[in-house]
C-alpha cells in the first residue's frame, strides 16, 4: 500500500493519472479468480482513476523504462509494470511532492495518509463481504463512543526489533475516559492476556479468527500463499482489521510496524487526526525512517527518540 501511495504521489506531481496495468498481478489476489474476476487491486478497491487505458500503451510506455529515474521524469507516458522498481529506493524517497506540493505545504505523514485513504476505498464486493461482516461481528450494536484502537505485533517482528509487551500498549490507556477498546494483534496470546491483566479496565472488542499462537510470520506463511485462494482469506481478514481499527479514536502501537504505520495514517485521514497516538517502545532507527522522522520523532521526549 504504502508504495502504491508513491506511485500515485508522483503521478499527482507530474499531472499524470495514474491507471493500472488490466492484467495486473497483485500476490494479495488469487490468480485463479476464485474470488473475484481481476487479479489485480480492483479485486478488493475501488480503481485510481475511471480513465481508459489505450490500446497500445504499453508501446508507448515502455520507451521510458521502469527506473525510478524515468519515472520520476517528465516524459508524458511512462509504463511501470513492476512494483519492485520502488523498493531499492523506497526507504529513502521524500514522499512529498515537489512541484506539487510546493502549492500545499504538508508535511511527509498528511501525504501519504491523504494517498491511503484514496488508495483503500472498498469496492462493492468489499462492503458486502469485508466490512459489513466485520462490522456485525465485532461491532453487532453499533461503535461505542471513546473507542481506542491497540494493534500489538509480535511473530517475526523480533527480527527488526525489540517486541513490546500487552502493559506497554495498554498503560498510555489507564489514565483516560477509556472504558472500550478494539484490539488487534497477529497473536492470540497478546489479546488473551489483555483479557486477562485488563479485562477488570476495559471491555475488549476484536475480531475473531484463528492466529498464529506466537504471532505472525511472513516468510513461513504468506509467501507461500501469495496469489493462491489461501490469501485471499488472510486479505480480508487483514481489512477487517483495518478498516475496524480507525474506528478508534486514541491508538496506541509501534510505529515500526508497517500495519501499525498504515492504520494511523487512515485514521488520520478520515478525521481523526485530533486524536491522540502513543507510540510503543524505543524509538530507534524508526526516528531516521523518512516517513516518521517530521510526524512522530519531533518534539517527542528525548528518552524515546534517544535524541535522534
Amino acid at each position: 500500500m504504502h508504495v502504491r501511495a508513491l506511485q500515485l504521489l508522483m503521478g499527482l506531481d507530474h499531472g499524470r493519472v495514474v491507471v493500472d496495468d488490466p492484467n495486473v498481478e497483485w500476490d494479495f489476489a488469487s490468480k485463479g479468480k476464485e474470488y473475484c474476476p481481476s487479479t489485480g487491486f480492483d479485486c478488493y478497491f475501488l480503481p485510481l482513476s475511471n480513465c481508459s487505458i489505450p490500446e497500445n500503451f504499453k508501446a508507448r510506455g515502455a520507451v521510458e523504462g521502469n527506473t525510478l529515474e524515468q519515472i520520476r521524469s517528465d516524459a508524458p507516458w511512462v509504463f511501470v509494470d513492476n512494483l519492485n522498481v520502488f523498493f531499492s529506493e523506497y526507504q529513502h524517497v521524500s514522499l512529498d511532492p515537489k512541484k506539487f506540493g510546493k502549492h500545499l505545504q504538508k508535511s511527509n505523514h498528511w501525504w501519504m495518509s491523504q494517498m491511503i485513504r484514496y488508495i483503500v476505498r472498498p469496492n462493492a464486493l468489499s462492503v458486502n463481504n469485508i466490512i459489513k461482516p466485520a462490522f456485525l461481528s465485532v461491532f453487532p450494536d453499533g461503535v461505542p463512543e471513546g473507542l481506542a484502537t491497540v494493534f500489538i505485533r509480535w511473530g517475526d517482528k523480533i527480527t527488526e526489533q525489540k517486541l513490546e509487551s500487552v502493559d506497554a500498549h495498554l498503560q498510555p490507556l489507564i489514565n483516560l475516559n477509556i472504558s472500550n477498546v478494539y484490539i488487534g494483534s497477529d497473536s492470540p496470546s497478546a489479546i488473551d492476556e489483555a483479557i486477562s491483566g485488563y479485562g477488570h479496565r476495559f471491555q475488549f472488542f476484536y475480531l475473531q479468527y484463528p492466529r498464529e499462537r506466537d504471532g505472525f510470520v511472513f516468510f513461513n506463511s504468506a509467501y507461500r500463499i501469495f496469489g493462491t485462494s489461501a490469501i485471499v482469506d488472510k486479505t480480508k481478514r487483514d481489512l477487517m482489521e483495518l478498516y475496524l481499527s480507525v474506528q478508534g479514536d486514541v491508538m496506541t502501537g509501534h510505529l515500526g510496524s508497517n500495519w501499525c504505520r498504515l492504520a494511523h495514517e487512515l485514521h488520520d485521514a478520515v478525521g481523526k487526526s485530533s486524536f491522540p497516538y502513543y507510540p510503543i517502545g524505543e524509538c530507534g532507527s524508526v526516528c531516521g525512517h523518512v516517513y516518521l522522522s517530521e510526524r512522530w520523532c519531533h518534539n517527542l521526549p528525548e528518552t524515546w527518540c534517544h535524541g535522534d
